[in-house]
Formats: structure tokens, C-alpha cells, sequence
């Protein structure tokens, strides 16, 4: 197609009598002027063409001169070649179908890290917000949670959301999901693979098909850097743990890190998914906060033949600063007795939706502070 396209313009500009074909065959002399097609700029210090350049008749269309490339061509968006350790890559989201283990997004990226974790009773629910960058984690469960959410997406002024997450496809976690897909664009939605027969689960799903939506299931080692933030999915993993039986097993586990800040989000994760993730993981999973895993429910890890508190194994391996507890009212006596004693044991801070409100985490410039009832 481009040498077609060259003989083309070539014959062209012989019609026209811009060349000729002796000066073809003997080749351009040092002194020989390059003629634009139309005679109207004589440029006699100027001997290149840049082959990008579009040139143009006065009876034709625009006739655009490509370069030939020598070896394969590599799309920069379906498979980029990228540096893991430049994050200044490209200006724009990528579509969702193009999810790949890298993909970036810089814009304003030097703006303050802002986390919500939001009261959405018995669920869960967060907002990731850093500049044009938005990240919806989670919707809860109760009736009027997606509009909860919307209005506090609108507080914030946001634009469009670059990622809805469903981290398990259990009501808590996706309620009001399809109210958030009204409400605004929705660059991509992830979610963990496994469907179910719930209402909730089937309303989302035919809300993503009106939109012409595919879902993107991030798998543990999957990486993200979005706007100077680094997200690394731990869980789920490809091969997969549960079943419908326990839709924990499976549940989306990630950080999102800004610098040496990190937020770890634990959804349903359960004992065996975190021996897995730790085993693959060198045994740490650093985190500044981390939210409580299953709301708060009482879990127990194994290791050994001896149990003790998912929980303690957790905050062994993260050493964070502080915990985040989602919870509402609920007959599963959530947060447990064995969770809150866990947590006093290890001497750390932790906040609950249910007492605190909707708690904000901000983190600038190294710095950082949690404000709970932030509205």
C-alpha cells in the first residue's frame, strides 16, 4: 500500500512537471531546490522531505506519505512497549478491553491521594482519588447505597470513574453498582470471574450488556500505575481457590500505593487465599492501613496446626499504622469480640464506619492524617 502510494504522488507531481524523469535517474544535484507540488514556497536551503508532512493539490485529497518501517510494528496501546520504571508514559485512560499488566495514566499525578471509605452499612464501599484519577472500590449493600456514593462522587467533583471495582460478587459488595453505572461514565469494571444467581449479581450484569460493557478480572501479579499511584492485585488467583459455596476464597485483594504510602484492601479474604499470597509475597505485604477483612467477621488462620486470628497473621505481615473496619448493623456480630481483641493486642488505631461515619484518608507530600465523619 505505500509503495503504491509513492508511484502515486510520484506520477502526480510528473504530470504536473514539478520533476522529470532524468532528474529521477541521475539523482537530486547538491544545488537542486526542493519544489513544493504547487510551486508556492521555493525553499533552495531545505533539501529533506519529511515524510509525515500531508501535501495537497488543488484536485485532489490530502495524499498522506508514510515512512516504511523495517522490522514488526508494535501497537503502543494493544501491546505497549513500556519501562516499569516510568510511570510518565501516556496522558490517556485505556480502554477496558485492553487491560494489560501495565497500563498508565498520568495526570496530575503530583495532586493528594484521597481515600473515602464510606458508610454503607452492612458492606463496603471506598473511593480512590488522586487528581483526574478515580477509582471506585466495592458499593454496599444497603437500599440507596449507589446514590450515596454518587453524591459523594459529585463532592468531589468528579468527572468520569476509571475503574468500578466488585472485589466478590456478593450483594455487599456490588448493590449499587448499576446506579453508579447511570450516573456516570465508567472507564472500566472489574470484578473477580465468578458469576452467580443473585438479583443484584444478574441486574449488574445485564446493566454492563446495555452499555456494551465487558468486565476485566485483574489475577494476582497484575499491576497498575495510574496517575503516580502503584495498584498490585494480590488475589484472585488464576486457578482459583473456592467455589459457590464460599465466594470469599476467590475475593479481589490489592494495594494502592502513592510513594511508601499504601493502602492494602482485603474484601472477604480468607485464610488460605492470604497463605498463598504471602508464600508468593516473601511473606509481606507492607501496608500504612489496611482495611479489616469480611467486615469486621471473625476469621481464624492455620499455620501449623496452630490457629489464631486471620487477622493477627495479617497485621504480622502489614505492620500498619492503622485498620479501617466497614460495617453496619448485622445479626453475624460483626466487628467480633476476637477481632477487636486482635487488634488492642497489637496496640493499633482502627476506625468503623458504623461509629466514625464515612472516614477519610488523605496523604500528601509524605505525609498523612485520617478524618473520621468527613461526611
Amino acid at each position: 500500500m505505500k509503495r503504491f502510494m509513492i508511484i502515486t504522488l510520484l506520477c502526480a507531481m510528473l504530470m504536473v512537471g514539478c520533476i522529470d524523469i532524468d532528474s529521477i535517474l541521475r539523482g537530486k544535484k547538491d544545488d537542486e531546490p526542493v519544489v513544493d507540488i504547487n510551486d508556492s514556497i521555493i525553499d533552495p536551503s531545505n533539501d529533506t522531505i519529511d515524510l509525515n508532512d500531508t501535501i495537497s493539490t488543488n484536485d485532489t485529497e490530502p495524499i498522506i506519505v508514510e515512512p516504511v518501517i523495517d522490522g514488526p510494528v508494535v501497537d503502543p496501546v494493544v501491546d505497549p512497549v513500556v519501562d516499569d520504571n516510568d510511570t510518565n508514559v501516556d496522558n490517556s485512560w485505556q480502554g477496558a478491553e485492553l487491560f494489560s499488566e501495565h497500563i498508565y495514566f498520568t495526570v496530575n499525578e503530583d495532586a493528594p491521594l484521597e481515600v473515602y471509605f464510606l458508610n454503607v452499612g452492612y458492606g463496603s464501599s471506598a473511593i480512590i482519588h488522586k487528581g483526574e484519577f478515580t477509582m471506585v472500590v466495592d458499593s454496599g449493600d444497603i437500599v440507596g447505597s449507589g446514590e450515596n456514593i454518587v453524591n459523594k462522587l459529585n463532592s468531589l467533583n468528579v468527572d468520569d470513574i476509571e475503574v468500578l471495582v466488585s472485589t466478590n460478587p456478593q450483594t455487599k459488595r456490588l448493590a449499587g453498582a448499576s446506579h453508579i453505572l447511570d450516573s456516570y461514565l465508567v472507564e472500566q469494571y472489574w470484578d473477580n470471574g465468578i458469576e452467580i444467581d443473585s438479583q443484584s449479581y444478574v441486574e449488574l450484569e445485564d446493566k454492563l450488556n446495555s452499555k456494551g460493557m465487558n468486565a476485566v478480572e485483574p489475577e494476582a501479579g497484575n499491576i497498575l500505575y495510574a496517575n503516580g499511584l502503584k495498584i498490585i492485585i494480590y488475589g484472585p488467583y488464576p486457578e482459583r481457590f473456592g467455589s459457590l459455596h464460599n465466594l470469599n476464597m476467590d475475593s479481589m485483594v490489592f494495594s494502592v500505593s502513592d510513594g511508601n504510602f499504601t493502602v492494602l484492601f482485603t474484601s472477604d479474604l480468607e485464610s488460605q487465599a492470604l497463605t498463598h499470597i504471602l508464600s508468593d509475597n516473601a511473606n509481606e505485604i507492607p501496608a500504612t492501613i489496611v482495611e479489616v477483612p469480611r467486615n469486621g467477621k471473625s476469621s481464624v488462620s492455620s499455620t501449623g496446626g496452630n490457629s489464631r486470628p486471620l487477622i493477627t497473621k495479617l497485621l504480622d505481615v502489614s505492620n500498619p499504622d492503622a485498620l479501617i473496619i466497614s460495617v453496619g448493623s448485622n445479626d453475624d456480630g460483626a466487628p467480633s469480640d476476637l477481632l477487636i481483641r486482635s487488634i488492642d493486642t497489637q496496640y493499633k488505631d482502627y476506625y468503623r464506619t458504623d461509629l466514625h461515619g464515612t472516614i477519610q484518608v488523605i496523604y500528601s507530600q509524605g505525609n498523612y492524617e485520617i478524618n473520621p465523619s468527613s461526611g
